[in-house]
């Protein structure tokens, strides 16, 4: 059983992902587990540094969708919007969201890390 407290407090909802799941809480344990070694992030952070507008988007859409399967809903909403920003071409906007972003998706690997 999943100890749900700590995922909540860091903005998942895992009743929400284990709904789409099957309530398999074994696969949804290997899949958020599996965001530990995934590159998405440092990819996002790398191309921000750049100023690569082609690889901010993709990143950020790609975490956006990892996100989203996964209820991770505080980082999810900030991508939202950092997608959008990135698909105008408001790149200024995107990037300045990167703080609360990277606050977000450590706050999920913190959370994930612990369980």
């Amino acid at each position: 059983m999943i100890d749900k407290t700590a995922l909540i407090a860091a903005g998942i909802d895992p009743d929400d992902a284990l709904k789409r799941l099957m309530n398999s809480e074994t696969l949804y344990l290997r899949l958020l587990k599996k965001l530990l070694d995934d590159k998405t992030f440092s990819e996002l952070k790398k191309a921000v540094e750049e100023r690569d507008h082609e690889l901010m988007f993709r990143a950020s859409h790609t975490l956006k969708g990892v996100a989203g399967n996964l209820s991770l809903k505080t980082l999810y909403g900030l991508l939202i919007s950092q997608v959008e920003f990135f698909r105008a071409g408001n790149d200024d906007e995107g990037i300045a969201m990167m703080d609360e972003v990277e606050r977000a998706y450590n706050a999920v690997i913190e959370a994930i890390s612990n369980i």
